[in-house]
């Protein structure tokens, strides 16, 4: 048993929902391998998202699961303030007058009613988290498997207009500060279209078109591609071409690449390429000497 449970704990993600954690377990004490169960969970948890999107909802809650895909774990106040930043870019990219706009938003009240996600129907859920200043209130997927998946179902259904309001969006996010949480939503996003987030996100982020908090962005990107199967080979090839770059930004954000996750997947290319980008420009050396202790 204590091995077993090793085993689970080994493979579980963070914030595995209790109700999961009973399907696992009922799973795993009827012989199936714990890393079996836990694909099998994660493949009910893609149907019950596509079951979602085969309902009929409005536009605020297609916004809302979108939004969450790239900021879970935000509090509640931060979640709605950046909530309505996307309802701007979404009325802008999709509507082409006042009265459309409002449609793109339908609205009910002047004011937007939490109820419908804080019921614990849905997809979404908001859950009490500590802090240094107190508890606070964190917005959630009900089960952390949910923001693949939407993401997923977000690309397969929606149209470039509304790609384009989502990347608008987190533009403005990464020029003001560095946000891990939305690197982690682009990670996951490239496990359905790569080529999407490196033209969209990571070659223009990593260049500084949104700044330095946008190249620190992109490094984190690659460094979450690091942990997801299958993406780390992207990974690295990304890297290796900003290296190879003649743009000093660009190349920038390869070393901070090099100088974690992804040098700890590959340290040999990352020891590598650490000498080549400060051997070849005076202004990434003090970088390159110190990046061995990141």
């Amino acid at each position: 048993v204590d091995a077993v449970v090793t085993q689970l704990v080994a493979v579980l993600p963070e914030a595995f929902p209790l109700a999961r954690v009973v399907d696992l377990a009922e799973l795993v004490s009827g012989g199936e391998d714990p890393a079996e169960a836990l694909r099998r969970l994660a493949e009910n948890a893609g149907r019950e998202v596509k079951n979602w999107f085969a309902e009929r909802h409005d536009s605020r809650e297609i916004l809302e699961v979108a939004a969450l895909g790239f900021l879970e774990g935000t509090d509640v106040r931060s979640f709605e303030t950046l909530l309505g930043t996307l309802q701007q870019s979404a009325a802008k990219r999709l509507a082409t007058s006042a009265e459309q706009a409002r449609v793109v938003w339908k609205d009910d009240s002047l004011f937007a009613d939490r109820g419908t996600r804080a019921d614990g129907n849905g997809l979404i859920g908001i859950r009490e988290v500590s802090s240094r200043s107190g508890p606070t209130k964190a917005m959630v997927f009900h089960d952390e498997a949910y923001g693949r998946f939407v993401l997923e179902e977000l690309w397969r259904t929606r149209s470039v207009a509304f790609w384009d309001a989502i990347r608008e969006w987190l533009d403005g996010i990464a020029a003001g500060g560095v946000s891990d949480r939305v690197a982690r939503g682009l990670a996951h996003l490239a496990r359905t279209d790569f080529d999407e987030v490196v033209g969209s996100y990571l070659d223009p982020w990593s260049w500084g078109r949104v700044g330095w908090s946008g190249q620190v962005t992109a490094t984190y990107v690659l460094w979450h591609m690091c942990h997801l199967r299958g993406l780390a080979p992207a990974a690295l090839h990304t890297a290796v071409r900003w290296a190879n770059g003649r743009d000093v930004d660009r190349r920038t954000t390869a070393l901070l690449a090099f100088a974690g996750n992804l040098g700890v997947c590959y340290p040999t290319d990352a020891a590598n390429r650490l000498w080549q980008l400060t051997t070849q420009s005076d202004d990434l050396c003090g970088g390159g000497c110190i990046a061995p202790r990141c």
